[in-house]
Order: structure tokens, then C-alpha cells, then sequence
């Protein structure tokens, strides 16, 4: 039986491989509430930028409602995101587009 010679890390909720590291791990003026949902912003972009819902980000994250919300706000004062908030004269209110900046 074969052992595997790379050691994994502990980031409090998840083992993670050397190579699997997070891009957001090292960042460490970040709560971890922000680094998460900025890690999953950053899972779900192509091309820096990501259209996704709260309620979605939410689920992904695994933080409530309220906790992305002030994520995205705080993130967004911190200059790591622009929200672009879109709407449809149809439909109304849609998903916002973040542009990952940093």
C-alpha cells in the first residue's frame, strides 16, 4: 500500500494539500467570514468576474444572508471587489456582477 509523502494543512474547517491552498489564505488583515466569501467569489469567477446571487453566495460560503451581505459591503469598501448591481426592465432585480480586483 502506497503512503502519500505530502502533508496537509489545517485551516480551521477544511484539510487542504500544499497545492490546494486557498488563494485567500495568506491574506491576513481579512476576518475569515471575508476571506471565505471572497474564496468563493473567487471559485465561481471567469475572467475576475462573477455573477452570482446573495441568496447563492450565501449557500456556497456557508455564512447567512446578513453575514455575506456586510462581506460583500466591507469587501467592496476595501477595495477587493466592485459591485456592479444589474436590473431588467422585465424582470427587475438581478444577480450583481463582482469584479475581483486584488
Amino acid at each position: 500500500m502506497r503512503q502519500s509523502n505530502s502533508t496537509s494543512i489545517d485551516n480551521g474547517s477544511a484539510k487542504l494539500k500544499p497545492n490546494q491552498v486557498k488563494n485567500t489564505f495568506f491574506i491576513t488583515d481579512l476576518s475569515y467570514s471575508l476571506r471565505d466569501v471572497l474564496d468563493s467569489l473567487r471559485k465561481l469567477s471567469t475572467r475576475n468576474c462573477c455573477i452570482v446571487s446573495i441568496k447563492m453566495l450565501a449557500k456556497i460560503s456557508g455564512y447567512a444572508i446578513s453575514t455575506v451581505q456586510r462581506a460583500l459591503k466591507k469587501l467592496e469598501e476595501e477595495k477587493y471587489i466592485q459591485i456592479n448591481r444589474r436590473s431588467s426592465k422585465k424582470k427587475g432585480k438581478l444577480p450583481s456582477c463582482y469584479i475581483l480586483i486584488r
